[in-house]
C-alpha cells in the first residue's frame, strides 16, 4: 500500500474516533475543503455533494464565516501566527466553545483555551 493511502486511511481512523467519541462542532470552512478534496479526489458529483453539506447542517453544528469569526481569525493571526485559512478554523472552534481542534495542517489534536 502506498504511503499516501496509509495516511488517508489513518486520518478516517482517527476522524471517525473523534466523531463518535463528541459532539461535533464544524466550520464552513472545513465543509469547504472536504467538498473541494471529495470533488477532485474522488470524483463526487454535486448531487453527492449536496447530500454531503446537508448532512453536516443536519448532524452538526455549523458555524457560519461571519464578522465575529473574520475579526477572530484577524487576531489569531496577529498572536499566533497561524495561517488564514488555520485562523479561520480555531476561530470558528472557539465561537462554538469547542474543547478540541483538530486544524487541516496538523498532526495532533490540541486543547482550546479562551486564556
Amino acid at each position: 500500500m502506498h504511503s499516501s493511502q496509509v495516511r488517508i486511511k489513518e486520518k478516517s481512523h482517527t476522524a471517525k474516533g473523534i466523531i463518535q467519541s463528541n459532539e461535533i462542532v464544524v466550520s464552513v470552512q472545513v465543509i469547504n475543503e472536504i467538498s473541494i478534496n471529495l470533488i477532485k479526489k474522488a470524483k463526487f458529483d454535486e448531487v453527492r455533494i449536496q447530500r454531503l453539506i446537508t448532512s453536516f447542517y443536519l448532524r452538526q453544528q455549523v458555524i457560519e464565516t461571519n464578522k465575529e469569526v473574520l475579526l477572530s481569525a484577524s487576531i489569531l493571526r496577529s498572536r499566533y501566527h497561524f495561517s488564514f485559512w488555520d485562523s479561520l478554523i480555531v476561530a470558528s472552534a472557539l465561537i462554538g466553545e469547542c474543547s478540541i481542534c483538530t486544524p487541516r495542517t496538523w498532526r495532533t489534536v490540541f486543547r482550546l483555551t479562551t486564556n
